[in-house]
């Protein structure tokens, strides 16, 4: 684990997330009411947890102040200790994750026979159990694959091991970050292996967080962009459509598009459909015309000419594999 130095620490740990957690418990903890002071360690699991209260963190030898919306991610054998300023409640999570070297930790090894997910209502040797489990309805966070496409210039790809700051401010995500958790929560009694889906994705989101801190850009409205994008593929896309769902000016999302993905957002939309339909000719059946209306391109001659510009072939061919290198 990594701090840095001077007034104003900051803790880095790498994180890896291309794999889900192993979600060993999860609920509301409530602390400050018995003692003003905590001092513990979970010798090998990560803590999660997003605060609504005020007080003092010390991980290890580094103290910070966190505030209602910041989140920790603390990782295995850190000594942690609170001082609290009366009740203080938090949703929490704790959980194991692959090691960020990739190769198997002593701990793993000892425990091949595990299942990824802890039925809850087990309690292992040396588990914190902190609070019960509410009820929210669940919600399952989706994910897509991009494949691979010679001709075409690919989305950048997010590592999958990440330098996350232990503490920091969660800022306009600590809505969706409390969502994630609470609907965890409320899944974990009946079904662990949903509740470790939302896990996953609060943890992906704390994840951003400490890039968008580490790099210091600006992703927010990229990140908003491509959303809207990949999820109006089918329809009229233009890109004032596009900056006002990011909620920014034309030319500002023109400028970020490109300094954080290399291209034009037009030029994205059109490596992201030719993507798309160059999935659904090779892998599906379904007519080249409905092919290209799912895409948003309705004329079949644009479509055949995007598709010979950035494929290298025409719709059959592509359909028949002449495109495959």
């Amino acid at each position: 684990m990594h701090a840095s130095s001077g007034s104003g620490q900051r803790q880095l740990v790498p994180v890896r997330l291309d794999e889900p957690p192993e979600v060993v418990s999860l609920g509301v903890g409530l602390h400050g009411t018995a003692r003003p002071r905590d001092v513990f360690r979970l010798p090998d699991m990560w803590q999660l947890h997003l605060y609504r209260y005020t007080a003092e963190l010390t991980v290890d030898t580094v103290v910070h102040t966190i505030r209602p919306g910041y989140v920790s991610l603390v990782p295995p054998g850190a000594l942690v200790q609170y001082r609290y300023r009366g009740r203080s409640e938090h949703l929490y999570a704790h959980l194991r994750l692959p090691p960020a070297n990739g190769r198997g930790s002593a701990v793993a090894a000892a425990r091949d026979d595990l299942p990824t997910v802890h039925d809850p209502a087990s309690r292992q040797p040396g588990e914190v159990r902190e609070g019960p489990a509410s009820s929210v309805a669940p919600l399952v966070p989706g994910g897509q694959e991009v494949s691979v496409v010679p001709a075409v210039q690919q989305v950048p790809v997010v590592p999958a091991v990440q330098q996350v700051p232990v503490v920091q401010d969660s800022g306009a995500e600590m809505p969706m970050l409390s969502t994630l958790l609470l609907q965890a929560i409320a899944a974990w009694p009946r079904t662990p292996a949903r509740a470790a889906a939302e896990v996953w994705a609060a943890l992906w989101r704390v994840a951003q967080l400490g890039m968008l801190a580490e790099t210091g850009r600006t992703h927010v409205a990229v990140g908003t962009a491509i959303a809207y994008i990949e999820s109006h593929l089918a329809g009229e896309l233009t890109v004032p459509a596009v900056a006002r769902a990011a909620g920014v000016s034309h030319n500002h999302l023109t400028r970020l598009f490109r300094a954080e993905t290399g291209d034009t957002v037009v030029g994205y939309i059109r490596r992201r459909r030719i993507e798309r339909a160059r999935h659904l000719l090779r892998e599906s059946t379904l007519p080249i015309p409905t092919v290209a209306a799912s895409v948003g391109i309705g004329d079949l001659q644009a479509f055949n000419k995007a598709c010979r510009r950035l494929l290298g072939s025409a719709p059959r061919a592509v359909r028949a594999g002449a495109d495959r290198r």
